[in-house]
This record gives structure tokens, C-alpha cells and sequence, in this order.
């Protein structure tokens, strides 16, 4: 029988169909079989961002304090470079979505762009090894900087391109996922990076080589999962560049509004005017975007603050001391866990409890009701750590300018001693100290007098107070020499690791070595447990970082019946040891 039109029936075919007429029935019957069928390539998508987010959230956590203190940048410059790179990271986008839509398709833009990402993340990790040179970062950040911003563009549009028209449904449930693993992946790795940076040495010094490879491995773990899903993705072939389209659009409807000949009919928006080159359906689409972008437009500047959570809030951490109490000690670079521990939290908390309670009480709560809302609480927060900078700033000593020096007195006699000095003229009492005169540079004379049991002692001497140093002066006693007064440097800027900074002073000849061992150390036998101190009689010790707990002291085997208490994180600038008594300040 020939193919026609007919009304006989043959094996379920009806031939008054064509044959076009019959494919496209079977591909809407095969449509709606597919709509049964969950995409279950979207895993390997929702893997792939996790890994991916974790490399870069635990990168970023530790970045600022590994330009500070490995590569030994200034605060200023390391805040600069840190957002240089953020802003790099965000620009980059713009170039993945041109390469996506234009030329390689979105699987092979994330394909490539993650291999970029990926070197990049082993440059880092690598050149963390010491020595420490600024070059090996730099290349390591930018292909960093190429790489996830490259991917960032297409890597949601990916997942969604797996749905089939009929599947919205699975398609907002796969957003919700893709949203909640962004966040699960920066939690962990911002939680777990600073504890290998800190808690893990290498080189004796932070371990920034593990803290960086962790994430490498999670970024090459992200590749690989990424790779594995590609027999099972739906692969959409470049549309063109939208991008570029848009501009154009954009660029001819403003020029044609400034070209317009005043006979002209006008149009109702300026966008009109290059409807001569493009669609009206494109156009229109063009217009509502920019009425979207106006509404956005202070967002940048909410951005630029909320991205100051891994800079200047990490560096301002670094000058507390992190306690929060019975959950213990948090490094400054944790910090930043708290942003996607929130979401995680309340966002359940906010659809579940909150927006049904305020519709149920007549609140208005709309989308951009919410936003507004979010960031008075947002300027409230930068509010609250302008007046946490203020306390920090109060707490700092007085700062020496050029031409100026800085000296503190400090008495570790059993009795008051009277100081003579154009700087300080006043009667120091015992185990006491001075606060901290900043004065002009120069050499002062200097005379101190004491009647201690019973015996009058008289020691005098001329000391050089350089420029922008400061100084100890210590009053001690010398059986052999009697009443002494000695010059030793001081230490008056704080610990910028969250740490104390201790000093031991000795004037028992017979002790070579004071130890401080803290008191939930379980044993005192072991030499390496505790922090050891290699004194000499009448000399000061550099100044050693360690860790805000509760210490004892003990010389030799025998305990010292006062604590050393850092718990505060006192910024310590000397330790007295005068018999059984330990004296300290801030």
C-alpha cells in the first residue's frame, strides 16, 4: 500500500497521518515518558559544586593571613591584592558566559575553565613551600581568578539546561540543592582550613602548603566528577553571543535616539529605535533588563562591604582573642564560617516559621521587601564592627612618631623605689610599673633611690632612648652590685596572630631555664610539653607568641604558686619573677 492519506488501519497506524505528523507524535509521546524520568545527571553538577566551592571558600578563608604573615605584606596591601582578586573572580564571568554562549558550549567551557582552576589551585599550594616569593601566588591567583569565574556563569545555567519543558517542578528543587551545596561546601572548608593552616606546622610556621592543597584536591575531585557525568548530560550547542547581542541592542537604540529626525514618529522607550536591527521580542527583553539592573544598582556597594569579611574583619580578628566561652577559641580566619552557617540554618527557618507568621499577621514581606530588610541589618552589622574597630584602636598604646621614643618603668623590688627623670619623677611602688610615656629621643640621666630593709640604695646612670623605640627600664637588686636599673627593648604592638606575647625577666642566678606549661596539660615530665624559656640572670627574653590559656611556671621542678593568666589575650609586655611572686600588666 502506498503511503497516503486513507482511513485504513494498519498495526496501529493511521493513514490519514502523514509521516512528519507521526514523528512529531512520537517524539511528544517520548517527551512526555522523559517528564517521568528525573535528570539524574544533575548529581554529578551538584558534586561538582560542592567540591568546587569548598577549594575556593577554604582558599579564600586563609588568603589575606597568608599575604600578612607568610609572604610579609602590609595589611593595606594585602587587603588590596585580596580584593583585586575578588574583583577578578566576579569580572570573569562576563568572559565565561561570551565563551559559553558563543563558541564552546557550556559542558566545554566548565570542562576547560575547571582544568585552569585547577593548576591554578596547585600553583598556589606548591609555591606556599618556602622560601616565601610573592610571583608563584600571583600566577597561582589569576588562573584561580580565570577559572571560577570563568565556570561561574555557566555551571547553574548547565544544571538547568538537564530539565525538560514539564519538569519546573524538579528544576526549582535543583536550584534549592545547587544553593544549598554552595553553602554546606563554603561552611566546612572556611571552618576546616584555618584549623590546618593553625593547628598543623610545616617549616616551623602555619602550614599554608596543607591548607592550600586540601583544596587543590578538592578542586581536582571537582574535575572528576564533573568528567564522569558526560555521557549523561543534555549538551546544549552554542546560541550565540547574547552578551554581546544585548550591547549591541543598547548601543543602536542610543544612537538612534540621538540620530532621531524630529519629523520622526518617537517611541515609547529609546530601546525602540533599533528595531530596524533587531526583534521586538529581543528588545523588550533588553528593556525589562535594564529596569532589573536600576533596582541592583546599590547591590555593588553591599558586595564591596560583605566581601571586607575576608579582609579587613579577618585582620581585625587577629587583634582579639576569639574566646567565645565554652565552645572554645575561634581563629580569625573561622570567622567567615558564620555567613553560610546562617544560611543554612535560617533559611528553613525563615520559609518554614517566619513568612507564614508575617502573612498571617499582614506583613508585608514581599522579594524586595526582604532585601531592603536584609540590608538595614546588613549596615547595622558594619555599624557594630566600626565601633569594635574604635574599642580595638582605644586598647593600642600611644604610637611613637619620628623623633619621638617610648620607655616604662617597672619595680621589681619588695619595696617602693623614687625615680628621678625629666621623663617620669614619682615614687614606683613595689612589683609595680609606670604607664607607657612616649617622649622626645635622646640620652636622659636617670637616678634611683630606695630604702629597702632597712638600707638606703642610690643607682644612677645616663640612658639612650632612640627614635621610634621603646624600652623596659628595670629596677632590680644584684646581691653583688646592689641596686640596679636596666634598659631592655619592649615589645608594644599586639600579637597579630590572636596570641599573647610573654617575656621572662629572671634575678635568680641559679635558674637557667623558667617553663610554662599550660594547666590542662595532663603530665610535667615530658620536654615537650610546655614552652621554654632559656633565661640569664638579670636578663630579659625575646618575646615569645603563645596561645591565650591559663599557664603555671616552673623552674626547674619546682612550681611557681602563682597562674599566668592570657585567657584575656593580654598583650604582655614583661613577666617579674621576684622569689614565689609573678607580676603582670597590659
Amino acid at each position: 500500500m502506498e503511503a497516503g492519506y486513507g482511513t485504513v488501519k494498519t498495526d496501529g497506524y493511521n493513514s490519514s497521518q502523514t509521516d512528519s505528523e507521526t514523528d512529531l507524535i512520537d517524539k511528544q509521546k517520548g517527551k512526555t515518558k522523559s517528564k517521568k524520568k528525573y535528570p539524574y545527571s544533575v548529581f554529578f553538577i551538584l558534586s561538582n559544586e560542592f567540591c568546587e566551592r569548598f577549594s575556593y571558600y577554604g582558599m579564600r578563608a586563609i588568603l589575606v593571613l597568608y599575604l600578612t604573615r607568610w609572604l610579609s605584606f602590609e595589611e593595606n596591601q594585602a587587603t588590596s591584592i585580596f580584593h583585586a582578586f575578588s574583583m577578578m573572580c566576579y569580572a570573569m564571568p562576563l568572559m565565561g558566559a561570551v565563551i559559553a554562549d558563543g563558541y564552546l558550549g557550556r559542558y566545554r567551557t566548565i570542562l576547560y575553565l575547571s582544568c585552569v582552576y585547577f593548576v591554578g589551585s596547585l600553583v598556589l599550594s606548591l609555591t606556599a613551600l618556602p622560601p616565601p616569593e610573592w610571583y608563584g601566588p600571583a600566577v597561582g591567583l589569576f588562573l584561580i581568578g580565570v577559572g571560577t569565574g570563568g565556570i561561574k556563569a555557566s555551571v547553574a545555567p548547565f544544571g538547568a539546561d538537564q530539565f525538560l519543558p514539564g519538569q519546573e517542578k524538579w528544576q526549582n528543587s535543583f536550584f534549592s540543592a545547587f544553593y544549598f551545596m554552595i553553602n554546606l561546601g563554603s561552611m566546612i572548608s572556611t571552618f576546616l582550613t584555618p584549623i590546618l593552616r593553625a593547628d598543623v606546622q610545616c617549616f616551623g610556621n602555619d602550614c599554608y602548603v596543607l591548607a592550600f592543597s586540601v583544596p587543590a584536591v578538592l578542586m581536582l575531585l571537582s574535575l572528576v566528577l564533573f568528567f564522569l557525568g558526560r555521557n549523561q548530560y543534555q549538551k546544549v550547542p552554542p546560541t550565540g553571543n547574547i552578551i554581546g547581542k544585548t550591547f549591541k541592542c543598547i548601543y543602536y537604540g542610543a544612537v538612534g535616539k540621538m540620530k532621531r529626525n524630529r519629523y520622526e514618529e518617537p517611541r515609547s522607550h529609546w530601546l525602540y529605535y533599533a528595531d530596524d536591527k533587531f526583534e521586538y521580542g529581543f528588545i523588550e527583553d533588553v528593556r525589562q533588563l535594564l529596569k532589573v539592573l536600576l533596582m541592583f544598582v546599590p547591590l555593588p556597594l553591599f558586595w564591596a562591604l560583605s566581601d571586607q569579611q575576608g579582609s579587613r574583619w579577618t585582620l581585625q580578628a587577629e587583634h582579639m582573642d576569639g574566646n567565645i566561652g565554652a565552645l572554645g577559641t575561634v581563629k580569625p580566619d573561622q570567622m567567615q564560617a558564620l555567613n553560610p552557617l546562617l544560611i543554612l540554618a535560617l533559611i528553613p527557618l525563615f520559609e518554614k516559621v517566619v513568612y507564614p507568621l508575617l502573612d498571617k499577621c499582614r506583613v508585608p514581606n514581599r522579594p524586595l521587601q526582604r532585601m531592603v530588610a536584609g540590608l538595614y541589618i546588613s549596615a547595622a552589622a558594619f555599624v557594630c564592627a566600626g565601633l569594635v574597630q574604635l574599642k580595638i584602636d582605644m586598647a593600642e598604646d600611644t604610637s611613637i612618631s619620628t623623633g619621638e621614643t617610648g620607655v616604662m618603668f617597672i619595680n621589681t623590688l619588695p619595696c617602693n623605689v623614687h625615680i628621678k627623670s625629666p621623663m617620669f619623677s614619682e615614687e614606683l611602688n613595689s612589683l609595680g610599673m609606670s604607664d607607657f610615656i612616649v617622649t622626645d629621643s635622646g640620652k636622659y640621666k636617670m637616678t634611683a633611690e630606695s630604702k629597702c630593709k632597712g638600707q638606703n640604695y642610690k643607682f644612677e646612670k645616663t640612658f639612650q632612648c632612640s627614635e621610634l623605640k621603646a624600652y623596659r627600664m628595670i629596677l632590680y637588686f644584684d646581691v653583688n652590685k646592689g641596686l640596679k636599673l636596666s634598659q631592655f627593648p619592649d615589645k608594644r604592638d599586639k600579637p597579630k596572630h590572636g596570641n599573647a606575647a610573654l617575656s621572662m625577666f629572671s634575678i635568680d642566678d641559679l635558674v637557667d631555664t623558667l617553663t610554662i606549661i599550660s594547666t590542662s596539660a595532663d603530665a610535667l615530665s615530658s620536654s615537650d610539653i610546655g614552652i621554654h624559656f632559656n633565661v640569664t640572670p638579670f636578663k630579659a627574653t625575646d618575646f615569645m607568641e603563645v596561645e591565650p590559656l591559663r599557664y603555671k611556671i616552673y623552674e626547674l621542678s619546682v612550681v611557681f604558686s602563682k597562674l599566668i593568666d592570657t585567657s584575656q589575650n593580654l598583650r604582655l609586655k614583661q613577666w617579674c619573677l621576684y622569689s614565689l611572686c609573678s607580676q603582670q600588666w597590659d
